[in-house]
């Protein structure tokens, strides 16, 4: 079956330390407070670690959409991926994330996805990136303004 890929990369800088942006991005309670359209997140395990699943529910266009996801890459504190398992839709999406020093106090935050879809769902796909682009930017700049908030109350 031929297959087409679509990737996006996001990145933010965040006014903390790599270890706090990394447990404050893999942190079940943090996620539905800086993302909106995610209702909640609940790992299989704390601390996670490569072959965890995740299961969440999350809102895409006022429409509830339950998700299982996997680790496939846990390395504290620099990065961890996730793959998709459910609905059918999910196995198509990768999602990465990496932190990276900057300075003292400040860390590079860098999320990837990568959908490899089969050519015929192009359209899904393509609807697809355009919901995580969406939640993206709405949580990497609501997780900036936290750590700019934190900064200030030091």
């Amino acid at each position: 079956m031929t297959r087409g890929v679509i990737y996006h990369t996001d990145t933010v800088i965040l006014g903390t330390t790599p270890e706090k942006a990394f447990w404050f991005s893999i942190s079940p309670g943090q996620l539905p407070k800086v993302d909106p359209a995610v209702v909640f997140w609940e790992p299989d395990e704390l601390p996670p670690r490569v072959g965890t699943k995740n299961r969440f529910k999350l809102t895409v266009f006022g429409v509830p959409v339950h998700c299982v996801s996997r680790f496939t890459e846990f390395e504290v504190p620099k990065r961890t991926s996730l793959v998709g398992e459910r609905p059918f839709f999910a196995k198509w999406t990768t999602l990465s994330c990496e932190v990276e020093p900057l300075g003292e106090d400040r860390t590079v935050f860098t999320a990837r996805t990568q959908i490899t879809y089969p050519r015929f769902a192009k359209p899904i796909a393509k609807i697809m990136l355009r919901v995580m682009r969406q939640r993206l930017a709405v949580t990497n700049a609501a997780a900036a303004e936290r750590f700019r908030k934190s900064e200030r109350a030091s």
